[in-house]
């Protein structure tokens, strides 16, 4: 198990734009070795965007077909944040299909073996035991283990999907949970397998007689069941409430403003160090909306992470609240929009900085991408 390190200055994720390799990417993302960004942090907590990175990659590369896979990546977490605007809180119900394959008594359970880190897949184990350490597993991983969890194991999406969300860095309701849908068919036309033979191709394993070295006909039988299999623990997910209070202050009085000052807050979608900061009046406000965060908890590490990145913001406060609590004490408030803030009257929100700004709802990635394609990949 490789450890994987995750800066926070910008001038060392910027040297990571910098470091991308369009071709490499396109060829080798589905391998464990192969050249991936290392972004995905950083674009989920809103220090650069997909935008940012598009605009650099064609300015260095251009577009040819060969670079395709790697602009379909980008244009893949923007899709995944149109639906979050278009759906709202519906991206965490099944969307479009039930659940095929959930079984009854799984609900708010977890596979033990899943929890430990011991399925009894090398590759799947190692990437367990990376994401509890160091908070990060690729991508591929991710699906191999959501297939196995929901369409052979019979465990709930949702359920899933919280656990995975609590421990990523690049922890992103949109990506995680309708990834997670996608391969358990409830936002897809069919469900997602992979067996023993695909993961060692990819992983560079050598597994052989495990429960997934069998043919795909055999894993999507709907009669195949493992024998005896356990109903799994039951888990809850509690913020660390700790760390919170140690830090965040909870009240808008302890932050000693004056009632009228401009406020600029900073949230867990939004910690862009550059953000108005030729603005010379104004305090900075790193907001953990409460409300949301007792919806959907992260664990202590993603928390750590956004704070590390906040704190690149010069004399940034750290607030455990609502938004409408700076609103009501007569401060003007400005944030960048998002699904987690929007709404709040009295508020001047920033747009975000998409690749597509305009576009319709559409029920399939490639149906999206088919219209955005030219968007995505247009040379200045």
């Amino acid at each position: 198990m490789s450890k994987i390190e995750f800066p926070v200055e910008f001038e060392a994720i910027w040297s990571r734009v910098e470091g991308i390799d369009v071709v490499k990417y396109s060829k080798t993302r589905n391998f464990i070795w192969g050249s991936v960004t290392y972004l995905s942090p950083y674009i989920s907590r809103g220090v650069i965007t997909v935008k940012e990175v598009r605009d650099y990659c064609i300015e260095k590369f251009g577009y040819e077909e060969g670079h395709e896979r790697f602009y379909q990546e980008l244009a893949w977490r923007e899709y995944w944040q149109h639906l979050w605007q278009w759906h709202g809180d519906g991206i965490f119900l099944s969307l479009r299909n039930n659940q095929e394959r959930l079984r009854l008594g799984t609900e708010g359970r977890m596979p033990v073996s899943v929890l430990k880190g011991e399925m009894g897949i090398s590759a799947l184990d190692n990437g367990l035991n990376q994401l509890y350490k160091y908070g990060y597993i690729h991508n591929h991983l991710r699906m191999y283990l959501a297939s196995v969890i929901c369409n052979l194991w019979g465990y709930s999406w949702k359920m899933a999907a919280d656990w995975m969300y609590y421990y990523l860095l690049d922890g992103d309701l949109a990506s995680n949970h309708l990834s997670w849908q996608w391969v358990a068919g409830t936002n897809s036309n069919k469900l997602y397998f992979c067996n023993q033979e695909n993961i060692n191709k990819y992983m560079g394993t050598k597994d052989v007689g495990t429960y997934l070295d069998c043919t795909y006909e055999e894993l999507m039988n709907k009669d195949r069941r493992i024998e005896n299999l356990e109903k799994g623990e039951m888990v809850q997910f509690n913020l660390p409430l700790e760390t919170i209070r140690l830090w965040f202050v909870e009240s808008v009085n302890e932050l000693g403003f004056e009632s009228g000052e401009k406020v600029f807050i900073y949230h867990y979608y939004h910690l862009d160090p550059r953000w108005r900061n030729e603005e010379e009046t104004g305090r900075r406000v790193f907001l953990l909306n409460k409300f949301f965060f007792e919806a959907h908890p992260i664990g202590e590490g993603p928390l750590k992470f956004a704070m590390d990145l906040a704190r690149q913001v010069p004399n940034i406060r750290f607030y455990w609240g609502e938004l409408e609590d700076f609103v009501n004490a007569g401060f003007e408030v400005i944030t960048k929009e998002h699904p987690i803030v929007n709404g709040v009257s009295g508020v001047g929100y920033d747009k975000r900085d998409w690749l597509t700004p305009k576009m319709m709802l559409q029920n399939s990635f490639f149906a999206f991408w088919k219209k955005a394609k030219k968007q995505v990949v247009a040379v200045k």
